[in-house]
Formats: structure tokens, sequence, C-alpha cells
């Protein structure tokens, strides 16, 4: 069985590569939230228009 230990610049490699994806997936996290946000508002504005008109 072959062992390697990470090295210090492995590991802030490492954290920079999961820094990097974590900022993308956090932007798409946002994106989604405010198209839930329209859906929803537009699925309010069509019922409140079927029951005021």
């Amino acid at each position: 069985m072959n062992l390697h230990l990470a090295t210090m610049a492995d590991l802030v490699e490492s954290e920079q590569n999961l820094t990097a994806h974590l900022a993308v997936l956090e932007g798409e996290i946002k994106l989604l939230k405010w198209m839930n946000a329209l859906v929803i508002g537009g699925i309010v504005t069509l019922i409140l228009k079927a029951f005021f008109q």
C-alpha cells in the first residue's frame, strides 16, 4: 500500500479550488432564488387577478 502525505501547498491548492467552485455555486443559487421569486410573484398576480376582476 502506497501512502502519500499532502503538503501544505497541496492543501492550499485544494482550498483555492473549492473556494472557486463554491463562489460559482453561490451565484447560481442566487439566480435560482430570483427566478423562483419571479415565478411565485407571477402566480400570485394571476390568482389575485382572478379573484378581483
